[in-house]
């Protein structure tokens, strides 16, 4: 029997089987890493999707919310993001210049701030006031401190004010909060158009908050805004029917990073590490958005409820002027509808802190100017935009309660006797304090009276 050789060389068929199988380990080798990147980076967009970490989206402007309404207007408006959705108790914490140390938002299931059981239907012996605006309308503060709330009050406990029927000292007043965080002056309009009016308010107060509503004007991305046509008119149009008119401004850095900020929660998470953050903006923006984001990081709230559109228009002043013409536009429209349905459009021009408390605060402004680069003039823009506002509004005949005014008298009446100016506003956040809140319902409670509205 012939012995097997051990030492023959590998045959020819043997050894191509080999060399085709290495190329093969090594495709499988980068393919099985290539899979386990991909687990382990979908096990992380799972796992903080779960903990509510999810992606940013489209953020508020565009994104869906679930209804929790029962009358079908009303719902549709808050699937389509329109009017907020009921709450039974958000809470934004910490909140340290609040006494609680948090806030809580409790909105009934047609979006009503602190409101509960309103009916659609308004009753034979209720008058209803509606509140519309942004954040400083709807009140950094609890719900019962709102100025709504307040002057829901004190129409209650003064019933001489009740108007005009025979049968006034049975009339009860509600006065509904609808306002919301984000919202610009056209989508406050929108709001009303879309489900308010349906509550039947006689009086209808828009605050219009000079710090920032005309440059949330130009958000041509939000659920609602405006566009002009071919004809110079403006038209109002939602962004997921409608081309962006800017889009030929956005950087190629914006289009790399949309996908990512819609659909990724890592992303979203990335981008909430400050260094990682800071870094970012400082190798892709501007020197504007770099200035910005910096002083953001110090001074939040005056940044963005001020100094953004003060250093914006400043290099962008066609853009104020085109904000001034929605303004117009929006209001316009707004008060021959309600003059139409027989009712009443309050425009309630509320200052900055920085107009009301400025000497106050007057080394936090000196720092922020200078992080900013803003010359101590530059704060006199915001005056300049609040007399226009006023001016706007009169031109119009739209009525208006200007709280500028009221404000600076009542400080200069408490200085003139002694006494330590009252804080309306929080000095970090910006927002009306509670104190804040119950001044501008005596003063409109003050108008009301004065016009022998309603």
């Amino acid at each position: 029997m012939t012995e097997p050789q051990t030492n023959n060389p590998k045959s020819p068929v043997s050894t191509r089987h080999e060399r085709s199988r290495r190329p093969a380990s090594w495709r499988a080798k980068l393919a099985l890493l290539i899979a386990s990147v991909v687990f382990c980076l979908g096990a992380l967009e799972l796992g903080l999707r779960l903990v509510g970490r999810g992606p940013l989206g489209d953020g508020l402007e565009s994104r869906s919310i679930e209804a929790t309404s029962s009358v079908p207007r009303f719902a549709e408006a808050q699937r389509a993001g329109w009017i907020p959705a009921g709450s039974t108790g958000e809470r934004l914490a910490p909140f340290p210049e609040h006494p609680l140390g948090y806030l809580e938002f409790h909105r009934d299931e047609n979006g009503l701030r602190g409101a509960a059981g309103v009916s659609l239907t308004r009753p034979n012996d209720v008058a209803r006031i509606l509140v519309l605006g942004d954040s400083h309308a709807e009140g950094m503060v609890a719900d019962q401190e709102t100025f709504a709330a307040r002057l829901e009050h004190h129409l209650n406990s003064r019933l001489d004010l009740a108007g005009e029927t025979e049968t006034q000292e049975s009339l009860r007043w509600q006065v509904l909060n609808g306002a919301f965080r984000r919202a610009s002056p056209l989508q406050e309009y929108w709001a009303y158009e879309q489900a308010y009016k349906e509550l039947d308010p006689r009086v209808v107060v828009c605050v219009f908050f000079v710090g920032n509503d005309l440059m949330d004007l130009l958000r041509s991305s939000d659920r609602i805004h405006l566009e002009r046509e071919s004809t110079g008119d403006w038209t109002i149009v939602n962004p997921t029917s409608a081309t962006n008119a800017t889009e030929d401004r956005v950087t190629w850095t914006e289009v790399i990073k949309r996908p990512f900020r819609r659909h990724s929660a890592i992303y979203r998470n990335l981008t909430d590490i400050p260094w990682l953050r800071r870094a970012v903006v400082d190798s892709t923006a501007s020197d504007y958005r770099v200035r910005l984001e910096q002083a953001a990081a110090q001074e939040p709230g005056w940044v963005w409820q001020a100094a953004n559109q003060l250093v914006y228009f400043a290099k962008h002043p066609e853009d104020e002027a085109t904000a001034w013409e929605q303004v117009r536009w929006i209001w316009r429209r707004w008060h021959a509808e309600t003059e139409q349905d027989q009712r009443r459009l309050v425009i309630a021009l509320l200052p900055t802190g920085i107009q009301i408390h400025g000497e106050q605060w007057s080394d936090r402004r000196a720092k922020l100017g200078e992080l900013l680069d803003l010359p101590t003039t530059s704060w006199n823009e915001l005056d300049r935009q609040y007399d226009q506002a006023l001016a706007e509004a009169q031109g119009l005949g739209v009525s208006v309660v200007d709280l500028r005014r009221a404000m600076r008298e009542h400080i200069d009446q408490e200085r003139a006797a002694g006494h330590e100016p009252p804080l309306l506003y929080y000095e970090i956040d910006q927002h009306l304090n509670a104190a804040g809140h119950e001044f501008v319902a005596e003063e409109l409670e003050r108008w009301l009276r004065a016009e022998d509205t309603p």
